[in-house]
């Protein structure tokens, strides 16, 4: 599905929101409180949006050497307002979290890793599922 060839896909989901609520904001939002576990496994670049995914995530495993993630809303004069950055400080601190939002530089898995915004870096399969989690059930996961 596209947005370009469906525009209109989206329009029941919005009129339920709460007034200054986008729709990609909800989306995030909605990931963000599943009751399951949520897993997420980026096997390309996630930049803007799809950095604001990954961070809704509880658990993100991205591909080694193909995976990139990146806030870069800052090189086009604009706030990241997908929701994503409000809670990228608690994942990977205060300062990394204004490194990322204000250098717009895009980091590989590793670092990503490091930094503590993707639980794992991982080798690319054709897994959907890291071996890592294979065990986790469907039990609601406490937030913090």
């Amino acid at each position: 599905m596209s947005l370009v060839e469906t525009p209109d896909a989206f329009d029941r989901f919005a009129a339920n929101l709460p007034q200054g609520v986008n729709v990609f904001q909800a989306l995030g939002e909605l990931l963000r409180h599943q009751p399951q576990v949520t897993i997420v496994k980026p096997a390309g670049m996630a930049r803007g949006g799809g950095t604001e995914f990954v961070t809704a995530a509880d658990m993100a495993f991205a591909a080694i050497g193909r995976a990139g993630i990146g806030q870069i809303e800052a090189l086009m004069g604009i706030v990241p307002a997908g929701g994503g950055t409000q809670y990228l400080a608690n994942r990977i601190g205060r300062n990394r979290a204004l490194e990322a939002a204000l250098g717009a530089d895009l980091y590989d898995a590793e670092t990503a890793e490091r930094y503590g915004w993707v639980t794992e870096p991982s080798p690319l399969t054709n897994s959907t599922t890291p071996s890592t989690v294979s065990h986790a059930t469907s039990q609601p996961c406490p937030r913090a």
